[in-house]
């Protein structure tokens, strides 16, 4: 159970990433594209070390 749990989370996270991103492209005024890159940056690189500590 917490295997699937833990795939659910990675899939979530990744598809919220992914959604994130796609706004970044749509989004054309500065000051937004800055703040979606800080919180890109950050949701990255709490994917990674949640990745590192499963494994």
């Amino acid at each position: 159970m917490s295997s699937a749990f833990d795939k659910l989370f990675m899939f979530a996270a990744l598809g919220f990433v992914g959604l994130l991103s796609i706004l970044f492209l749509l989004i054309r005024k500065h000051g937004f594209r800055v703040a979606l890159i800080v919180v890109l940056g950050l949701n990255s690189f709490l994917l990674l070390t949640i990745l590192s500590l499963q494994f």
